[in-house]
C-alpha cells in the first residue's frame, strides 16, 4: 500500500530502500529500536506492549502531524523526534 500525497510523491519513490528490506526485517528493526529507546517491552515472548502513560500527548499532536502532513521529500532528518525514555 502507497499513500500519495496530493503532489504524487511518495514517500516510498523518494526512499525505496527502507521500503526493499523484508517485512520481518523492517518490523523486527523497528521493535528493537523502540525497545532500546524505552516505548515498548517485551517481558513476555512475542508479546509486545507499549509502556503507559510514555508519549505527552505534545508528542502525540507532533506524530500526527508528522505522518498526515509532511510531504515526501529528500534530505529529511528527524533524529530524535521523540526524546528517549531510557536514562543513559
Amino acid at each position: 500500500m502507497e499513500r500519495k500525497h496530493a503532489d504524487g510523491s511518495t514517500w516510498k519513490g523518494l526512499y525505496l530502500y527502507w521500503f526493499e528490506q523484508s517485512l520481518e526485517t523492517c518490523v523486527d528493526n523497528r521493535l528493537q529500536a523502540l525497545k532500546g529507546e524505552g516505548f515498548i517491552s517485551n517481558s513476555k515472548a512475542d508479546i509486545w506492549t507499549m509502556i503507559s502513560n510514555t508519549i505527552e500527548e505534545n508528542e502525540w499532536d507532533l506524530l500526527k502531524l508528522v505522518g498526515d502532513q509532511m510531504l515526501p521529500h529528500k534530505q529529511l532528518n528527524i533524529p530524535n523526534l521523540l526524546k528517549t525514555r531510557i536514562q543513559k
